[in-house]
C-alpha cells in the first residue's frame, strides 16, 4: 500500500507536512520527526507538493514541483496531471514519471529556483503548475498594503 506524503512551502521555508484537519496544518522541519509545529495559513499563502512516491536515480524522494534533468541535459518539472505524474520538458511532450524516473536527478523545485524555470518555460508554451505559483504571487502581491507617502 503506497502511503502518501506531502510536503509545503510556507514563506520561503520547505516543510514536510505531518497531516492537516481544516484549516489547521502540522508541519516538521526535514528530518526533524521529534519537532512539529502546528500553523494556521491561508490556502492561498500555502502550496502542498504530493509525493509521487517515486525517487530519482540519486534515491531522493520526487514530488510534484520539482525540477529534474535527465542524462540528455533537459530540464521539466514534475507536475501530477490526470491522475498521473509526468514530467514536462520544453522541447518534449509530457513524459509519464514512471517510465523515467530512474534516468532523472532533482535539481530543484518551483518555488525556490525561479532561474531554472526560465530555462524551462518559453513564451508559447506555459507549465500549468508554474501558472498556479505566479497567479498566488501576484494576488498575495496585491493585498499587501502600501504604505501611503505623507
Amino acid at each position: 500500500m503506497c502511503v502518501l506524503k506531502y510536503r509545503a512551502f510556507v514563506d520561503n521555508k520547505m516543510y514536510k507536512m505531518v497531516g492537516w484537519m481544516g484549516d489547521f496544518i502540522t508541519l516538521s522541519r526535514k528530518n526533524e520527526s521529534k519537532y512539529v509545529q502546528s500553523i494556521n495559513v491561508k490556502r492561498e499563502d500555502i502550496f502542498i507538493m504530493q509525493s509521487s512516491g517515486l525517487k530519482d536515480k540519486k534515491g531522493n524522494e520526487i514530488f510534484h514541483g520539482d525540477i529534474v534533468k535527465n542524462s540528455d541535459k533537459d530540464i521539466g518539472i514534475v507536475r501530477f496531471k490526470d491522475g498521473a505524474f509526468e514530467v514536462d520538458f520544453k522541447e518534449y511532450i509530457p513524459v509519464l514519471l514512471g517510465l523515467i524516473n530512474d534516468d532523472l536527478e532533482i535539481i530543484g523545485d518551483i518555488h525556490r529556483n525561479k532561474k531554472l524555470l526560465d530555462k524551462i518555460i518559453d513564451k508559447n508554451k506555459k507549465v500549468i503548475c508554474m501558472n498556479k505559483v505566479e497567479k498566488r504571487l501576484s494576488r498575495k502581491r496585491k493585498r499587501t498594503p502600501k504604505k501611503d507617502v505623507q
